[in-house]
């Protein structure tokens, strides 16, 4: 286990890791055959690394800092909203 599973959740410190998320990618790139460093490629490291730093920024939010509406509400049933568009 490492030190940061053994500690409660609200003592961890999660920080991104731009420049080791950057060194990931580009393993990966090598590791399908790709060069990184080839024109179209140079980079895509730092843009993919930032792209997973914003859809893993919910990761490093305090859940109580945006879950702070409550309503007061007399039923306890299920809410269904359908036919939502997604692009």
């Amino acid at each position: 286990m490492s030190q940061l599973d053994s500690r409660s959740a609200s003592a961890r410190i999660r920080v991104f890791d731009q420049q080791r998320a950057e060194a990931g990618v580009r393993e990966l790139l090598y590791a399908i055959g790709e060069d990184p460093d080839m024109d179209g490629l140079v980079a895509t490291p730092s843009r993919v690394a930032r792209s997973y730093r914003e859809m893993c920024a919910g990761l490093y939010t305090d859940p109580d800092s945006v879950l702070n509406t409550m309503f007061d509400e007399d039923h306890d049933e299920l809410v269904l909203v359908k036919e939502i568009p997604m692009y």
